[in-house]
This record gives C-alpha cells, sequence and structure tokens, in this order.
C-alpha cells in the first residue's frame, strides 16, 4: 500500500452516534428475553433440555466472547504495530472490545451452574462421590489408578454389535466397564458418543485425569480464574477506549504513543489469559482431553470474526451517513486481506490439531475426533455421522471455500461480495464452536439447532444493546488520531 498527500477529516465525519439508539435498543432487550425464555421452555419440557441448554447457552456466550475478544486483539495489535490504515475504523473494534463487560454478564449462568453441583455443564462440577460412571458409565470412579500400568489389550477393543457377529461371537457384549468412560450416550448425556471403539482401560484413565486435575478443576477455583480473567480483559478495554475517548475530546497525539507503547506487555497478558480462558470455558467440558492447539484455533476464529463484523458495522454506519469520506474501498480491501489471511491461519491451525492428535493416536485424546465423526475405522466410514457432516462443513465453508472466494483482489474490492464473506464466515465461526462444544451433550447424533439458534438470537439482541450502551453519544471515528491523515490518504499499490 501507498500513501499519496496528508488529507483532514471532513465536518461530517466528526459527527457522534444518536443518542436515541438506546431508547430504541430496549426492544432488543424485551425480544432477547422473550427468546430465551423460549428456550428456557423446550428444556423443560424435553428429555435432557437442562443439559442441552446449558451446552447451547455455553455456546452462544461463548461466541460473542470470542468476537469481542477478536476486537480487543485488533486494538492491541494494531497499536503493536503503530498501523496507520485502520485509524479511521479504530473505533468499531474498540467498542467490540469495550462490550466485554456486558459478556461478563452473560456468563453468569455459566457460573451458575457450575455451582449448581449437577454437573450438567461440566462433569466435573459435582462431588467427586457423585461421578459415578462417568460419561454414563454407571460405575464408580476408581480412586487411584496408575495411568502408566494402563497398555493396550485385543479384548479392551470393544466391538460393535456388527463386529460381532463378523467375528463369530455369541453375542456376549463387553460390559460398561470396557468402554464406559469415554462413550456417552446417545441419549443426550455428557459427550454421547453412543460407542465408539475406546480401549477399556478408557475408564480408568480418565478417572485418573479428573482426580489428578481436581486442584485446577473445581468451583472455587474456576470462580476466581473467569473473573480474573474478565477483571483483565475488561481493564484492557476500557483502557484503551477511555484514551480514544480523552483523545477525542483533548486532541492529545501523545495518548496514542502511551496506548504504542504499552500493547507489546498487553498482547503478551492478552496471549495467557486467552489460552487459559479457553482450555477452563471450553476444553474442561471433557476433563481428559487436552490439545495444545484448541486456544488458537478459538483466537484465529474470534479475530477472524471480529474483522467480519467490523467490515459490516462500518458497511451499515455509511448506509446510516456515517464515515462517509473517511473509509472507501481501500480500506475495506484491507479488511478483506486481513479475513483471507486468517482464513488459511485458521486452516493451518485446524489441520495441525487434527494431524497431531491422529498421528498420534493417543487414546485418551483421539476419541475427541471419533466424537466429532473424524476417524479411520471401518463403521465411520461406512456409516457417516452428523458430526461428520459438520466437520465436512466446516473444511469446505469455513476453508476451501472462503479461501478461493477471498483469494482474489475483485473480490475484496467489491462490497457486496466482501459483506456476502463477512457474514458466511461468522456463521462458520458459530458452526466451528458449534463443532467444539455440542459434541458434549450428544453424538454420535446430532443435537440439532432449535434451541441453540434461539440462544444466538437471544445473546445476540443482548450483545447488540450493548454495543449501542458503549457507542451512543460518541465520535465513530477516532477524530484526532495522529495517523488519520496517512490513513485517508490510504492507496493500495
Amino acid at each position: 500500500m501507498s500513501h499519496h498527500g496528508p488529507r483532514e477529516l471532513e465536518e461530517t465525519d466528526k459527527r457522534r452516534l444518536d443518542e436515541r439508539v438506546v431508547e430504541s435498543g430496549s426492544t432488543l432487550l424485551v425480544g432477547g428475553f422473550i427468546l430465551l425464555f423460549v428456550a428456557l421452555a423446550i428444556a423443560i419440557f424435553s428429555a435432557n433440555g437442562w443439559e442441552r441448554f446449558a451446552h447451547a447457552y455455553l455456546l452462544n456466550a461463548s461466541f460473542y466472547l470470542t468476537v469481542s475478544l477478536g476486537g480487543l486483539f485488533f486494538v492491541l495489535g494494531t497499536h503493536l504495530f503503530r498501523a496507520s490504515w485502520c485509524a479511521s475504523l479504530r473505533r468499531i473494534p474498540e467498542t467490540l472490545a469495550a462490550n466485554l463487560g456486558l459478556v461478563a454478564v452473560l456468563f453468569i449462568p455459566v457460573l451458575v451452574m457450575v455451582w449448581s453441583g449437577t454437573g450438567i455443564l461440566y462433569p466435573w462440577a459435582q462431588p467427586y462421590e457423585k461421578m459415578t460412571g462417568y460419561h454414563g458409565d454407571g460405575h464408580a470412579l476408581v480412586d487411584q489408578v496408575d495411568p502408566y500400568a494402563v497398555t493396550l489389550r485385543d479384548e479392551d477393543i470393544v466391538m460393535t454389535a456388527e463386529d460381532e457377529a463378523a467375528e463369530g461371537h455369541d453375542g456376549d457384549r463387553h460390559d460398561a466397564d470396557a468402554h464406559g468412560a469415554d462413550a456417552h450416550h446417545d441419549d443426550g448425556h455428557h459427550g454421547a458418543a453412543g460407542d465408539p471403539q475406546m480401549m477399556g482401560a478408557g475408564r480408568e484413565m480418565v478417572a485418573y485425569m479428573v482426580k489428578a486435575k481436581a486442584w485446577w478443576l473445581n468451583s472455587w477455583f474456576f470462580t476466581l480464574r473467569v473473573v480474573l480473567y474478565f477483571v483483565l480483559w475488561i481493564g484492557m478495554a476500557w483502557w484503551y477506549f477511555g484514551l480514544g475517548q480523552r483523545q477525542d475530546a483533548s486532541g492529545e497525539a501523545d495518548l496514542s504513543r502511551v496506548r504504542e507503547v504499552y500493547a507489546p506487555p498487553l498482547v503478551l497478558l492478552y496471549a495467557f489469559t486467552l489460552l487459559f480462558g479457553t482450555v477452563d470455558l471450553i476444553m474442561s467440558l471433557d476433563p481428559a482431553f487436552y490439545s495444545t492447539m484448541l486456544p488458537v484455533i478459538v483466537f484465529a476464529g474470534g479475530f477472524l470474526s471480529a474483522l467480519c463484523l467490523t467490515v459490516l458495522v462500518a458497511m451499515y454506519l455509511q448506509s446510516r451517513g456515517y464515515m462517509q469520506s473517511a473509509v472507501n474501498i481501500e480500506h475495506y480491501h484491507d479488511l478483506g486481506k486481513l479475513m483471507f489471511a486468517f482464513v488459511f491461519f485458521w486452516g493451518y491451525i485446524s489441520f495441525s490439531q487434527f494431524m497431531l492428535l491422529w498421528y498420534a493416536s493417543i487414546p485418551e485424546t483421539v476419541y475427541w475426533l471419533e466424537n466429532r465423526g473424524l476417524s479411520i475405522a471401518e463403521r465411520f466410514v461406512n456409516e457417516p455421522t452428523g458430526w461428520w457432516w459438520v466437520s465436512a462443513t466446516l473444511l469446505f465453508g469455513h476453508l476451501l471455500i472462503p479461501f478461493v472466494y477471498l483469494v482474489t483482489r475483485k473480490t475484496k474490492r467489491n462490497l457486496a461480495w466482501l459483506a456476502a464473506a463477512a457474514v458466511w464466515l461468522l456463521l462458520m465461526h458459530w458452526v466451528d464452536l458449534y463443532w467444539m462444544i455440542m459434541p458434549e451433550y450428544s453424538t454420535p447424533r446430532l443435537p440439532g439447532f432449535t434451541v441453540e439458534l434461539i440462544l444466538l438470537v437471544s445473546l445476540g439482541c443482548f450483545y447488540v444493546y450493548g454495543l449501542l450502551r458503549v457507542a451512543a453519544g460518541r465520535h465513530v471515528m477516532a477524530v484526532h488520531d495522529p495517523r488519520m491523515p496517512e490513513c485517508l490518504a490510504l492507496k493500495q499499490i
């Protein structure tokens, strides 16, 4: 890119967002609560409805959390690299990040579920002595297991009825001890895997891991960490947002320098809190599973979603008469290039996780892929599960198709086409989180999408209301940002 000549903001670009938008936002609150009660009603009158509601709620709360955290990284990253191209867009991701306070409120029900002691969301969030039959096993968990004594034997492999018939067995199936810890019922209990071909020693291995992680996965420490994450995230977001508002009012150019100086350590703090936050909120749904790649996948999807929402919000504001001359096709082109880059990055990290889990084939991790329909076992190949289709949707819908779609310059410079890509990728990020979270409720049978989509719209109403509350009465652009002249003169090479 290049810059041609200094320019200044026009007076029409210095408008503030009408404060009356908050009044219209009350309709969003009413709609959000109505949809929330509808989802609750479905939960009350459905078998295992509370478990499904809990997982669907976490799914959608996590969706809006990752979008706001993506906005926070946009703010930190652009200040870290002293980027000038995005100065006219800066207030949009800042507002997304500042909405983390509302997102924190959305996570209060998650903590209530943890403290309920029922384990309907996190299996470890119930008294250990009550965790009989982890994953619906029906047997008490062992108190002490030597994981290094676990060995794989032929008789430990769980066989389906068809396998037994083919092998000439007399139909005497292995009992639940052979696989109960790693298999989930198809009726919707935690991580219902139906009948995965897992090792008989798996239940003891899971029991050992749950016991060993009890110092970390307990209600008090979990709550303390989650509160700490949100305090740090909200603190970083509002510190940058506050300095931006102060600069809008006073015109102090040095405030930009302050934000740039503090960006490097805050990016490190962001990385650590996002890492542990993902481990606690998503990965601990299955205490036996671990992956170093999962937090990076969540980060990539969240940042990509924040870019997409920035594109859509900027287009909407321009349609309402804001940012008319300050944001042009050159800025959208840069956002499109970042979208393309993170489509590829998400695919690279996702494949890395799949390859490492599949190649290592460690019993306590590879089942996580099988629960999502990814296996070369004959029964998975011959009869793909519902989750296989979700996995295939992510491969094509989140990587291959967007990669080809966004690779051309023309797509990134056509606003309608770019908006379509932004909407699609937001949907794919939701599907990605659905793929991570919902198999812990039901697999191989897909639980459906009704409750999940109702809660997506419900929490979305609350989220948009929070954005309006943050932005109302404030400038939609950084009117005194010292890098604004460079931004306005942006021209792609």
